[in-house]
C-alpha cells in the first residue's frame, strides 16, 4: 500500500454446515426377495392362445420359485437394504425403510482488489474473486443409490472465477479513454456412483456396450420402489466469456462450452403393469 496511490483490499468467508435429513423410502420386503406376493402373479410361460384371447396361468400359492430369478434379478435384489420400518411387529410394505445421515456443505469464497493511481491523469483497477462449493448429501439408500428430489440431489463440487481490470486515462478536461476487461467461468461437477468394477459384473447383464463411464451403476426405476443408482440427469458443465470495452465502442468476445454427460451407461425402467396381461 503506498499513501495515496495504491489500495489493496482482501476478503474471505467460508461455510462448514452439517443438517440432519431422514431419507424414506420404499424397499422389497423380506417376502418379495423370496418371490412371495399378496396378489396374483402370472407366468409368462404359460401364455398360450383360448378361443377368446391370450391367457397366463398364475404362479401356486402366489409364489415365483426362485430357480425362476435370473442373475440380473438377483444382483438387483442384492443392492437393495431390508426393511427397517416395522408397522404391528412386521415389515411395512410402503414406505418401510429411512435413513440419518448428514447433508454438509463446505464453502469459500474471497476477494482481492488492486487500485493504483498514477498521477492525476491515470488509474487501474484489477478484481480477483473465487468461489469453491462441495455439497454432498445423504443418500436415500446406503450404496450411494436413489432420487433425490430436492436441493442439491448429489456429490457436487462448484467453482467459480471471476476477473475484471479497467484503465482509464483522462486526456483532456473534454475526453478520457477508459479500458476494460471481464472474465468470469463458473462450472460444476456431479459424482456418479462409480463402483470400479465392470458393469456387466454388477448388473448380471451381459453384452453391455463399454463406454467412459463403463463402472457406473446403471440407474433402475422400477414402479413403487425406491431408485437404484444415481440421479439420471447427474451432468458436468463449464460457461467461460470474456467481455471487453475499449473507448465508446462496446465489443463483447464469448467462448461458451457446455458438455453435458449422462453418468450412467444403460437405463432400466420396471412398470406396475400387471403380468396377467398377456402382452407385458
Amino acid at each position: 500500500m503506498q499513501r495515496n496511490k495504491t489500495f489493496f483490499f482482501l476478503d474471505w468467508q467460508g461455510t462448514r454446515l452439517k443438517t440432519g435429513v431422514v431419507r424414506t423410502s420404499t424397499v422389497p420386503t423380506s417376502e418379495q426377495r423370496q418371490g412371495v406376493f399378496t396378489v396374483p402373479v402370472y407366468d409368462a410361460s404359460s401364455t398360450r392362445l383360448t378361443e377368446s384371447g391370450y391367457a397366463r396361468d398364475p404362479f401356486p400359492g402366489g409364489v415365483i420359485p426362485t430357480a425362476r430369478f435370473d442373475a440380473a434379478t438377483l444382483k438387483v435384489l442384492g443392492r437393495y437394504p431390508l426393511p427397517n420400518v416395522l408397522v404391528g411387529g412386521s415389515e411395512a410394505v410402503a414406505n418401510n425403510y429411512t435413513r440419518v445421515g448428514n447433508d454438509s456443505v463446505g464453502q469459500d469464497q474471497f476477494d482481492s482488489r488492486l487500485d493504483r493511481h498514477f498521477g492525476a491523469r491515470q488509474r487501474l483497477f484489477g478484481r480477483y474473486s473465487y468461489l469453491r462449493d462441495h455439497s454432498r448429501p445423504t443418500t436415500p439408500l446406503p450404496d450411494g443409490s436413489g432420487n433425490i428430489t430436492a436441493g442439491v440431489i448429489g456429490d457436487t463440487l462448484t467453482r467459480a472465477d471471476a476477473l475484471a481490470a479497467e484503465h482509464t486515462f483522462t486526456l483532456s478536461p473534454a475526453a478520457v479513454n477508459q479500458l476494460r476487461f471481464g472474465y468470469t467461468r463458473r462450472g460444476f461437477e456431479r459424482s456418479a456412483l462409480r463402483l470400479d468394477q465392470p458393469v456387466s459384473t454388477l448388473t448380471g447383464i451381459p453384452n453391455i456396450p463399454a463406454t467412459v463411464f463403463s463402472d457406473v451403476l446403471p440407474v433402475y426405476q422400477v414402479v413403487g420402489y425406491q431408485q437404484l443408482g444415481p440421479p439420471s440427469n447427474s451432468n458436468a458443465q463449464f460457461t467461460t466469456s470474456v467481455t471487453q470495452l475499449e473507448s465508446t465502442e462496446f465489443q463483447p468476445i464469448g467462448l461458451p462450452w457446455v458438455p453435458q454427460s449422462a453418468w450412467s451407461a444403460v437405463s432400466a425402467r420396471y412398470s406396475g403393469r400387471s403380468t396377467g396381461q398377456p402382452d407385458v
